[in-house]
């Protein structure tokens, strides 16, 4: 784990400072190839307590900053679920479904700040309509925070990621959608567009248009 907040100094002192990952990957149904994976970790750091660093700056009168509540060797915990039904076309046409939580008490550590998360999306292939080396992709998520971490940011507190002074709170929806584009044997391009609502889980913030481009080329 780094030393900080999403910092790029990892702590070499493992035994406080580290994460435990497992995973199991089920198959219920080989026939229909529906995977399930299902996820579960645990992080050690020098993290802080959101209802601590409320309190405490509640008792003093000033702005609540996380980082003065920090502590080595606290422990934050989540896990995920993920489920990937094939439909057509040997697989390339496809569904997903994606949740996840944490415990929402501890600091927001790396990579970014959300406590609460669900996700569904599809991919098409383009055989459908004559390009079978395209694929079509659309996805929807609804990202969230804990009731701590969010009175925290209510307060005025920041986050490595989060923190205006203010917030509205409101959940982050995410509409994605992407085009993988054969345009050479060798090369396929895929523009993507993605609607953001509530970003930074602030009803007075947004909506976002993030407009992105991939080129990839194989050798």
């Amino acid at each position: 784990m780094p030393t900080f907040a999403n910092g790029n100094t990892l702590d070499e002192h493992v035994w406080n400072a580290r994460g435990d990952v497992v995973e199991l990957t089920l198959q219920p149904r080989p026939d229909w190839g529906t995977v399930v994976r299902v996820l579960g970790y645990v992080n050690q750091a020098r993290m802080g307590i959101y209802r601590d660093a409320s309190a405490k700056a509640k008792q003093t009168g000033q702005t609540p900053d996380i980082r003065q509540d920090d502590h080595p060797g606290r422990i934050k915990w989540g896990g995920g679920l993920n489920i990937e039904q094939p439909l057509a076309d040997a697989g390339e046409t496809g569904a997903f479904l994606r949740l996840g939580y944490d415990d929402g008490k501890t600091e927001s550590f790396a990579f970014t700040e959300v406590d609460r998360l669900a996700s569904v999306g599809v991919q098409l292939s383009g055989g459908h309509w004559g390009r079978p080396a395209d694929r079509l992709g659309i996805a929807y998520a609804l990202d969230g925070l804990s009731p701590e971490h969010r009175h925290y940011l209510e307060q005025g507190g920041a986050g490595f990621v989060l923190g205006d002074g203010r917030l509205t709170y409101g959940l982050e929806r995410i509409l994605e959608v992407y085009y993988n584009w054969r345009l050479l044997r060798y090369v396929h391009v895929s523009p993507d567009y993605e609607y953001i609502e509530n970003p930074g889980y602030n009803r007075d913030r947004g909506p976002a248009h993030v407009f992105g481009l991939r080129v990839r080329v194989s050798f």
